[in-house]
């Protein structure tokens, strides 16, 4: 792996730790994070790769943040997914994406098991497709899950697929 790898990879998982912290304890993902770790991963791109990286780059950061919007996910996580984005490109955001989404969705059913909500969702979700004229929403409190530890997950497992075939979807 050359330096530029190593140095932005680097980067990548600072900023993936700090944002988890900050996420952890305040349900936040800082801009004064997001902001500059996606120009730094733009600037670093162009430096080192070029016009392509930094296209590369560019791109990379769109679909973080367009994907992640659709899945109408809280603003410090769409930011969080452009820096990973701008660091490392549309490709890797891509899969990582997919890999987020299923360590997303284990971390959803061992917090609901956990929280003893399990049977609950399952029978509201029922309810709600199959019995929509019987629907009726009894409660409007949300529950808050920190998407940042899922989505260093979901990073990280990505980048050990790659690398180290840990795991891989494909």
């Amino acid at each position: 792996m050359s330096y530029q790898h190593i140095t932005i990879n680097s980067i990548l998982l600072l900023a993936l730790i700090i944002a988890v912290v900050t996420d952890l304890k305040t349900r936040k993902i800082y801009d004064k994070l997001t902001v500059p770790v996606a120009l730094i991963g733009i600037t670093l791109n162009g430096v080192f790769f070029g016009f392509s990286g930094l296209k590369n780059s560019v791109i990379g950061w769109v679909v973080g943040v367009a994907i992640f919007m659709l899945f109408g996910l809280g603003g410090g996580d769409v930011k969080l997914m452009g820096a990973v984005g701008a660091l490392k490109g549309w490709l890797f955001t891509l899969t990582s994406i997919m890999y987020i989404g299923i360590a997303g969705g284990i971390f959803v059913i061992i917090y609901l098991i956990w929280k003893g909500e399990m049977l609950k969702t399952l029978t509201n979700s029922f309810n709600m497709i199959f019995k929509r004229s019987e629907f009726k929403k009894t409660e409007t409190t949300r529950m808050y899950l920190p998407y940042g530890p899922v989505i260093l997950i979901g990073v990280v497992w990505n980048f050990l697929a790659i690398n180290y075939k840990f795991l891989p979807l494909f």
